[in-house]
């Protein structure tokens, strides 16, 4: 009964362990959960959502406003990824004129964590502690997933599952909150409209806490096999 109730405790400190957070942007309306901001600040009809997605259509730059660049963005806190993690965006950017960029990056009490660009030119990549990096070359037209890995020091960057980098810092800092901002560098210029099917920011493949489950249920097993001990009284009905 004692390993039945230890067990369950390790699987219920497993399951807290690894919140996470992830929006696939089902409904009809963007979540409650996320808030705006930017300069100047983001007009919200200008994000929508429908068939699963987010749909990013403008700016909303008034003509007199010379903002340059301009940005919008939205953001949302959660509980913390404590240890690595991973975060991960699929979106479009629907051709354009090379005049605008997403952007998806995470943060934590220590400030900014990781960051991927996602520009019609290329990618850029960042750490908490290192500056953007210079650009990748695009993908294309169309969805990708892009997403970052951190696993201890090394935060390796991707696009569609191939990798584009790895850099190293020493931030180690649980992560709390996701950005997903947009870009516009010249103020009156039309804004072709961003698609994002889903972003998340969850605990990495294996990462630590399936390594502490294992090694409790590890030191359960030993203690169960180990043999039990015998009171005096116990062992002299045996040998008699």
């Amino acid at each position: 009964m004692k390993r039945t109730v230890a067990v369950l405790s390790l699987l219920l400190l497993a399951s807290v362990a690894r919140a996470d957070f992830t929006d696939n942007f089902n409904g009809s309306a963007l979540g409650p959960w996320w808030s705006f901001g930017g300069a100047p600040m983001p007009n919200p009809q200008n994000f929508g959502v429908s068939g699963g997605m987010l749909h990013v259509t403008g700016m909303a730059i008034p003509p007199n406003v010379k903002i340059s660049p301009s940005n919008a963005f939205i953001q949302t806190t959660f509980p913390p990824v404590v240890g690595d993690y991973e975060a991960k965006v699929r979106l479009s950017l629907e051709p354009g004129q090379s005049y605008r960029d997403a952007t998806l990056s995470v943060g934590g009490a220590g400030g900014a964590g990781g960051g991927i660009v996602m520009h019609e030119a290329g990618v850029g990549v960042r750490t908490a502690f290192q500056p953007l990096n210079p650009s990748f070359p695009s993908p294309g037209p169309g969805f990708h997933e892009y997403s970052f890995i951190r696993r201890g020091t090394a935060t390796s960057f991707y696009v569609d599952g191939d990798l584009l980098t790895t850099l190293f810092d020493g931030s180690g800092q649980g992560v709390s909150s996701v950005r997903l901002e947009f870009r516009l560098f010249y103020p009156g210029m039309d804004f072709p409209p961003v698609h994002v099917d889903y972003v998340s920011v969850v605990p990495s493949p294996g990462a630590g806490i399936m390594g502490f489950l294992t090694a409790g249920l590890l030191r359960l097993r030993r203690s169960g096999d180990r043999p039990r001990r015998r009171l005096p009284s116990q062992q002299a009905r045996l040998t008699a």
